[in-house]
């Protein structure tokens, strides 16, 4: 079918479609733990959770800060460029952006779609790279984004009728456009803050999971349940790299500081390092004991690799080695960042709370 011709999945069908899975400690033992869709009561019924044959046997280690603040799963974090702030999106509705020294809630925002629907949180948040902005653009299930500012805690832009659903977006280095890919399998090029789009991307099959903009602000990657990630040129919409190493689900995409590398992770429960150039695989990560993955980013040094191994930890692995370096016990984990020092990881936590962890 034509992509223009492609009927958009309702928001409800997506988000079932997109079930997360995580791993928990429970008694000592590791076991899968299905986590509730935002759709189904929070309330887990005992068959729902699988023993893994292995057993973990972890030892938490001890964050340096916890933010504390939200009252429903924490699904995104990001630190901000100049190390200033943390935001966080949760299941519970709200967008927060903390201070990352005192964790203290600097802003605190809800979608703009009133009435507000039982399943409209933050999806997708993204900080421009510019550090003498502090702009944070958040899209919600809804469709709806929003761009604040964390200095002043001012909304600066409120778009309420873009035209792809369940949005995931990606901010280029310069601000001057967003990418917003979602559940019609398009991504499109917003010019900011006209909103105006410059470009629409349709080469995708299935829904788009992640967007992410190179550092050096010249190309585009995006990752969809088509299992393909592909590289394009933002402006023009061509395609430069199609991978097609994942055999399920492209989940999240994250580009190395010198925009030469991406980390690819999937529901086939690995993240691929490859050669963008080339399109050839680096290194493939293999989850622990075969547990989901969860995302992949690149340190700012591009030395390391925090990966959420889908068993209660977050693995740093070495990307001139392929080694793991050190692991970190940090419970059911939905997002992760590096500080801008590569000196500390924020977690988005099952837990409903952010940790800052150090990893020095």
């Amino acid at each position: 079918m034509p992509a223009q011709e492609r009927p958009p999945l309702s928001r409800r069908a997506f988000l079932i479609g997109g079930g997360m899975v995580g791993a928990a400690a429970i008694g000592g033992a590791m076991v899968w733990l299905l986590l509730p869709r935002p759709d189904v009561p929070s309330a887990l019924p005992k068959a729902l959770l699988k023993p893994v044959n292995t057993v973990f046997h972890v030892q938490s280690d001890t964050p340096v800060l916890t933010l504390e603040g939200h009252t429903g799963p924490v699904l995104h974090v990001r630190w901000s460029p100049d190390g200033t702030f943390i935001a966080s999106g949760s299941m519970d509705g709200t967008l927060i952006i903390w201070t990352a020294q005192e964790g203290k809630t600097r802003v605190s925002a809800r979608t703009t779609l009133q009435p507000p629907l039982s399943d409209d949180y933050p999806w997708s948040i993204d900080w421009s790279a510019r550090k003498d902005t502090q702009h944070l653009a958040v899209s919600f299930v809804d469709g709806t984004i929003q761009v604040l500012d964390a200095n002043t805690g001012q909304r600066l832009s409120s778009q309420n009728a873009l035209k792809t659903p369940v949005s995931v977006l990606a901010w280029s280095p310069d601000e001057q456009y967003i990418a917003v890919g979602g559940s019609d399998y398009m991504v499109r090029v917003y010019a900011y803050p006209s909103w105006n789009v410059v470009t629409t991307y349709q080469e995708h099959t299935n829904t788009i999971k992640s967007v992410a903009w190179s550092p050096d602000g010249t190309l585009l990657v995006s990752g969809s349940e088509d299992t393909t990630v592909r590289v394009w040129e933002p402006l023009s919409g061509k395609t430069r790299r199609i991978y097609n190493g994942h055999t399920k689900d492209v989940a999240a995409v994250s580009w190395s500081y010198d925009s030469t590398r991406i980390a690819s992770s999937a529901y086939d429960n690995t993240v691929h390092i490859w050669d963008v150039a080339e399109g050839r695989t680096l290194h493939i990560y293999n989850a622990p004991s075969g547990a989901p993955i969860g995302e992949a980013r690149w340190s700012h040094n591009n030395r390391f690799l925090a990966i959420y191994g889908g068993d209660a930890q977050v693995h740093i692995l070495d990307t001139h080695t392929f080694a793991v370096t050190r692991s970190l016990a940090v419970s059911v984990v939905y997002s992760l960042s590096w500080s801008p020092d590569d000196t500390h990881l924020v977690t988005g936590n099952y837990d409903n709370v952010a940790r800052i962890w150090s990893v020095m």
